[in-house]
C-alpha cells in the first residue's frame, strides 16, 4: 500500500532481500478497526509482531473480522502473488504470504479487509475468473473480501478506512459501509477527492451478520 512506486509486478522468483517503502498509517488503520470492532478480543500485530509466523498462526485462531495493511506483491504466476509481513528465519519464514499458501488455509472469518496495492489484480484463469489474493482468501473460507483494483496512497487509504469502520461499526453492511466511506471522501474533499484515491477498493463474497464477539487487526505495520 502506499503509492504507485510500490507496486512489484514480476513473473520471476522475488527475492527476501527486496526493499519497500515505509507505510507510516498502516499502524493508524489498525487501531481505527479496533476502535471500531470494539472486542476486547482484538490481536494486533504490529512493528516487530508482524511476522509471516505471528500472522498465520493468528488466521488460524478463526477470528472474524481481519484488516491486513501492508504491502502487496503480484505475479504472472497467480501462485505467487503474496502479502508482505516480516521473514521469520527460525520458523522458516521469508515474510512472502503466497496466494497458494492462503488457499490451503482454512479460514473461518465473516470479513478480511486487504489494504495493500492490487489486491484484486491477477491474471485471467478461464472460467475461473481473476486470481488475485482476494480470491486466495474467499477460496480458503472468507465471507467476504474487501480488495483493491490499483496501487492504493497510504494516506488517503486512512481516510478511507476510518469512514469506513465507523459505518461497519455503526451496524452497516460492508457493502454499504464502503459506498457511504467513498460518499464520505466526496463530501469533504468534493474536487479534490479524485477516484484513484477511493475507488480502488471493492467488495466481494456474501455479505456477512453484522458485527460479533471477536475480531482482529492483524498484521498493521510500520515497514523499516
Amino acid at each position: 500500500h502506499s503509492t504507485a512506486n510500490n507496486e512489484v509486478r514480476s513473473p520471476q522468483p522475488y527475492s527476501p532481500d527486496q526493499k519497500f517503502e515505509d507505510l507510516p498509517n498502516s499502524a493508524a488503520e489498525a487501531d481505527i478497526a479496533a476502535v471500531e470492532l470494539k472486542s476486547p478480543q482484538n490481536r494486533q500485530l504490529e512493528g516487530a509482531a508482524a511476522t509471516e509466523s505471528n500472522l498465520k498462526s493468528a488466521l488460524a485462531e478463526g477470528y472474524e473480522y481481519v484488516h491486513l495493511a501492508v504491502h502487496a506483491v503480484t505475479s504472472d504466476d497467480p501462485d505467487r502473488s503474496s502479502l508482505i509481513v516480516l521473514s521469520d528465519p527460525s520458523r522458516g519464514e521469508d515474510g512472502f504470504v503466497q496466494a497458494s499458501e492462503i488457499v490451503q488455509m482454512r479460514l473461518r472469518t465473516k470479513l478480511v479487509v486487504l489494504s495493500a496495492c492490487d489486491t484484486n489484480v491477477g491474471p485471467i484463469q478461464g472460467e475461473e475468473g481473476i486470481s488475485a489474493l482476494s480470491t486466495a482468501f474467499l477460496l480458503a473460507g472468507a465471507k467476504t473480501v474487501v480488495s483493491t483494483l490499483w496501487p492504493i496512497e497510504d494516506k488517503s487509504s486512512l481516510v478511507l478506512m476510518k469512514d469506513f469502520y465507523q459505518h461497519l461499526g455503526a451496524g452497516q453492511s460492508v457493502a454499504d459501509a464502503m459506498a457511504g466511506a467513498k460518499r464520505d471522501l466526496l463530501t469533504k474533499y468534493g474536487a479534490n477527492s479524485s477516484p484513484i484515491h477511493w475507488a480502488a477498493y471493492v467488495v466481494q463474497g456474501a455479505e456477512p451478520q453484522p458485527l460479533g464477539d471477536r475480531g482482529t487487526t492483524l498484521a498493521a505495520r510500520t515497514l523499516e
